[in-house]
């Protein structure tokens, strides 16, 4: 069955490699937990909550960098209606019969995705959960077996394009998707399936077709738009962080020496002025 869905020749599929038990990006690092207890503890020091709200704005920005290091190798893809309303791009049934592999996108003036056919009945999680499992561990014990990561990552691709019922009805529609297996519980099934930690150690046709989609998606004028605006947003609420952490500094320092400036409520100016900037 697994050489059915995958391709009916036999090839030598590429070297996969797993992390190790513990180590994805939802375990909290050791380090971490004691440091954000050191920074617990130094709240109860008096004047030193300023000094942490600047330390935390920084750790939050680092996070958030080390979390797109550490989910870089998911494959990330916009759902099908996304990919036909706003990139239009088309999604077609492959018209040759080669499994999972023959996937792959004509872009330029066609922009059109071609899928194998999958046919989809009740008992399709549980099957294709098992193929995946098996998949994984045939890969993890042997790398001269011929077992690499395909299915796995073709479900991961199906996880991305497929996100409401939307998109499963527009694949229905080039009969990509057939089975008894209502719009809804195909949307739970590939909502559902978690991602796979191992990876490849080169790049799949597969991948090279998401990078392609993935392209033509973001050249479009509306999605550059949005990339552009949230970025402004993020610098923007970042300053408004720094700005707000100085000012509360400032007035703390003449507070303790005795002093009261008329525009001691500079704070308060700073944040509606950003305020009205950002809406």
């Amino acid at each position: 069955m697994y050489q059915s869905i995958v391709t009916n020749e036999e090839s030598i599929s590429p070297e996969v490699y797993f992390q190790k038990s513990g180590s994805g990006p939802s375990e909290k690092d050791d380090k971490l937990e004691l440091l954000e207890m050191f920074l617990q503890l130094m709240t109860l020091i008096p004047g030193t909550k300023p000094f942490l709200q600047i330390f935390e704005s920084f750790m939050k920005t680092f996070s958030e960098s080390i979390e797109k290091m550490v989910t870089a190798d998911e494959i990330k893809v916009p759902s099908v209606s996304e990919l036909r309303d706003i990139a239009g791009v088309k999604f077609h049934l492959s018209p040759t019969d080669g499994g999972i592999r023959n996937i792959n996108f004509v872009g330029e003036n066609e922009r059109s995705c071609y899928l194998p056919l999958i046919t989809l009945n009740i008992d399709s999680e549980v099957i294709l959960r098992n193929l995946v499992a098996y998949e994984q561990l045939m890969a993890k014990k042997s790398f001269t077996t011929g077992y690499g990561l395909e299915l796995t990552e073709y479900v991961d691709f199906m996880c991305g394009i497929i996100d409401n019922v939307k998109d499963v009805w527009l694949l229905r529609e080039e009969k990509i998707i057939k089975g008894d297996l209502g719009d809804e519980d195909i949307v739970k099934l590939f909502n559902g399936i978690g991602r796979s930690h191992g990876k490849m150690n080169k790049v799949s046709d597969l991948r090279k077709t998401v990078y392609q989609l993935n392209k033509v998606y973001q050249s479009t004028p509306r999605v550059w738009v949005q990339k552009q605006l949230r970025a402004s947003a993020k610098m923007i609420t970042f300053l408004i962080s720094i700005s707000s952490t100085l000012i509360l500094i400032r007035e703390v320092y003449l507070k303790d020496y005795g002093l009261n400036p008329p525009n001691m409520n500079l704070d308060d100016i700073v944040r509606t002025t950003l305020s009205s900037f950002l809406h």
